[in-house]
């Protein structure tokens, strides 16, 4: 009850800490944004890297089909077995598909980069 509400130095100090306090709110909501980035950020290169690994894998699978194709296809010629064709023939074909999803892994690399970049 005895609080003298005229004093100048109360006002200041209320005004400072009231400003403070909003300062305060201002500085979380920057963290908090700035966490949410980085963890969109982080997400979008953990599956760039998956892709960039989903993308090598494919590649091999699709060259060692397509030299096994071509190993079948090199016996079919010598010994004249038309079953190593027709091996030859399916290799080659599984390797048309690798090479269709291998497309498929580029396109959806491009555009989280394309996406990663734009950030």
């Amino acid at each position: 009850m005895n609080v003298d509400i005229y004093n100048k130095q109360l006002h200041v100090s209320c005004s400072t800490a009231w400003q403070r306090y909003f300062t305060h709110l201002d500085d979380q909501k920057k963290m908090t944004e700035d966490e949410g980035k980085s963890r969109k950020r982080k997400a979008i290169v953990d599956e760039v890297d998956d892709l960039k690994s989903k993308k090598q894998k494919l590649q091999i699978d699709k060259d060692s089909m397509t030299a096994a194709a071509d190993d079948f296809a090199d016996k079919d010629e010598k010994q004249h077995k038309l079953t190593l064709i027709a091996k030859s023939n399916a290799m080659r074909k599984s390797a048309r598909e690798k090479e269709a999803e291998l497309n498929a892994v580029e396109q959806q690399l491009q555009g989280e980069l394309l996406q990663f970049s734009n950030e």
